[in-house]
């Protein structure tokens, strides 16, 4: 089944009021999993702390997906 091929309504924050240091959900892969992203570093997970670029051609959801990630932060 073709996710992308239709408009997938966004359900929201994924986590209200909770820690930047929980993963931040920006959307979904064409499989349906969803695209985590850890901002924060963490010494135990051997994670350190995200840096974010956005690359891509025209038309491929680089202004989309950076405002949900600020949105979600």
């Amino acid at each position: 089944m073709d996710l992308l091929k239709n408009t997938v309504p966004c359900p929201g924050p994924s986590s209200p009021g909770g820690s930047i240091a929980d993963a931040v959900i920006v959307g979904i892969y064409e499989d349906g999993t969803v695209v985590p992203m850890w901002f924060s570093g963490d010494p135990q997970a051997a994670r350190n702390a995200m840096m974010l670029l956005l690359m891509g051609m025209t038309g491929s959801g680089k202004s989309e997906g950076g405002l949900t990630a600020l949105a979600e932060c």
